[in-house]
């Protein structure tokens, strides 16, 4: 689905349909129009084609919990579920986990004098998915 303001492409997302499911396994809008909130009007527009369609169940996908795209599709009404993941550990590979990686990334970012992080943290921002 793509949303537009004025012929131009403002948000866009892909579903999936399997059963009675639908999943949404990627959505994004342009920072620029945020303001118009498009990401709102895409996922009702999917959800009113899930809803038309007999679909019972819309997956929106993956966050951390207390993440910005947890609280978005937490306003949805959408319920956590726990998932169970299999991860293999092969020895000597542990510190390459991603939550590895992420609890020693966040651990460095703090150490950081206020004045580094302020330059670099707006330019790394968009490339990390909170």
């Amino acid at each position: 689905g793509v949303v537009y303001k004025e012929k131009i492409p403002v948000a866009g997302g892909i579903i999936l349909l399997h059963n009675k499911t639908v999943s949404i396994p990627w959505a994004s809008s342009l920072r620029e129009y945020s303001r118009l909130s498009p990401n709102m009007l895409l996922y009702w527009s999917f959800l009113e084609f899930a809803s038309d369609n007999g679909y019972r169940f819309f997956d929106f996908g993956r966050s951390n919990p207390g993440s910005g795209t947890f609280k978005f599709k937490r306003q949805w009404g959408a319920k956590p579920m726990t998932l169970c993941w299999y991860n293999p550990v092969v020895s000597g590979t542990d510190h390459a986990r991603p939550q590895n990686i992420r609890a020693k990334a966040e651990s460095f970012w703090s150490c950081l004098p206020l004045s580094v992080s302020n330059c670099i943290g707006p330019k790394l921002r968009k490339y990390i998915s909170l």
